[in-house]
């Protein structure tokens, strides 16, 4: 029995470790690019983020910002469209979100 647990454990570390990907490789979309861009452009927009979760199977991204009160109130699918709370369960969005990378965060000058 002990075996089998053994093996059993063995596998999926190995399964992980050569099956995951890696956050760096992905690549962001050309919408993002001109977002951030924008976003560096901004002298009121300190210390703000963009993030990106998966949800769904899908990637979303976030702007944050410390400082403005807004949460999740900037939030786009990986096309690029904003998301629609009144179609989307924000709710479920907040608690079944994962793999949150930031991507981007401003600097000071």
């Amino acid at each position: 029995m002990k075996l089998l647990f053994y093996t059993a454990l063995i596998l999926t570390l190995i399964s992980t470790t050569f099956c995951s990907k890696d956050d760096d490789d992905i690549e962001n979309p050309e919408w993002v690019n001109e977002w951030i861009a924008e976003i560096e452009s901004m002298d009121e927009c300190f210390m703000c983020e963009i993030h990106r979760y998966e949800y769904q199977g899908q990637f979303y991204f976030e702007f944050y910002s410390p400082i403005l009160s807004c949460r999740s109130c900037q939030v786009h699918h990986d096309s690029g469209e904003k998301v629609n709370w009144e179609l989307m369960d924000h709710g479920d969005y907040l608690a079944k979100r994962k793999h949150k990378k930031v991507i981007y965060k401003k600097q000071p000058d």
